[in-house]
């Protein structure tokens, strides 16, 4: 990652934002990246740089409605931030989410979460971090961190990598 993906993602905190709507009726907020603040966490950015995925404690979209630190991705091309940490139903995490990384054309996301609420019921009751993968195409989220017999990890995961291609964590 370049330094200035880097400011550009320091940037997203000090915002001003208008929420909308984008085509799969998932909230978005478009951003005015005026200055630079802290807040902004692990920052990872897409193959062809359009894309920055970033973890922030701060309010970006009207769906962040919790007090934890919230999965987002930027389109720098069209200035559009993202709630990627939440439910199918598009609810925010019920817990804190971090340490994001996109595959190469962005279509895929991992993250490690304390949230239960991001997967089917009852997958994830204990353990104190899951890693999670987010198709953004389909807004299907998966869990990563699992036994073969897809019972949640029961100890800490995180800092998970992505492949190019999104089909290995």
């Amino acid at each position: 990652m370049t330094w200035p993906l880097l400011a550009v993602a320091w940037a997203v905190w000090a915002h001003q934002a208008e929420a909308r709507c984008d085509g799969a009726g998932r909230q978005v907020a478009r951003q005015r990246l005026d200055s630079a603040a802290a807040g902004v966490a692990t920052v990872d950015v897409s193959a062809d740089g359009r894309l920055v995925a970033f973890v922030s404690l701060a309010r970006l979209t009207a769906g962040d409605d919790n007090s934890a630190d919230d999965v987002y991705v930027l389109d720098r091309t069209t200035g559009d931030i993202t709630l990627e940490s939440v439910t199918a139903g598009g609810r925010a995490a019920d817990g804190s989410s971090q340490h994001p990384r996109l595959s190469g054309d962005g279509r895929f996301l991992v993250f490690s979460t304390t949230a239960r609420n991001l997967i089917r019921a009852g997958v994830v009751d204990h353990g104190p971090s899951q890693v999670l993968r987010r198709d953004r195409a389909t807004g299907a989220t998966t869990l990563v961190s699992h036994t073969p017999g897809d019972t949640a990890g029961n100890g800490w995961s995180g800092h998970p990598d992505i492949s190019d291609d999104g089909r290995s964590v």
